[in-house]
């Protein structure tokens, strides 16, 4: 039994609100690093109302911060949502998602001839750990620390 019925709608809204706690805290640090400027406080020293000084100089600033948060979440909630549909959460029984297609790829992998697809999961899997790797040992290999000594001292 579930709370909420599995449709599309439910899962638009249940991506949106847990993705959307995030973009609250960031647009809200936004506003308030903004609110700090001595132009805001001008603007209310003169006499501008809170909505003019709203529509005037906070949303203009907080613009590119929407932007790029919009942006990276849209790729985030087609991963969450391909993920919830492959592991058989999906929004409706006849929906055709990413989840859905790798699952049933997953099923006829394993049906049919599973060796031809060991080079390429391989290759993809040493390119991450190569990725994940250099991000996350960069900082801690001495030949950076080298650089950044060498850096340091031009100055």
């Amino acid at each position: 039994m579930t709370i909420l019925p599995r449709s599309l709608l439910t899962m638009i809204m249940v991506l949106g609100i847990t993705g959307g706690i995030g973009g609250a805290r960031l647009v809200r640090s936004a506003v308030i690093a903004i609110q700090s400027n001595t132009y805001i406080s001008a603007s209310d020293a003169i006499g501008c109302s809170p909505v003019r000084i709203l529509l005037v100089h906070i949303i203009p600033n907080i613009m590119p911060t929407l932007i790029i948060m919009f942006t990276l979440g849209i790729g985030g909630n087609i991963l969450a949502e391909a993920g919830l549909s492959f592991l058989g959460f999906r929004s409706a029984a006849r929906s055709t998602s990413w989840g859905v297609l790798i699952n049933s790829a997953r099923h006829t992998c394993r049906q049919t001839r599973s060796w031809r697809y060991g080079g390429p999961g391989a290759f993809a899997g040493s390119l991450w750990h190569e990725y994940v790797w250099r991000q996350h040992q960069g900082p801690s290999r001495p030949s950076f620390k080298r650089r950044c000594r060498a850096l340091c001292s031009l100055r």
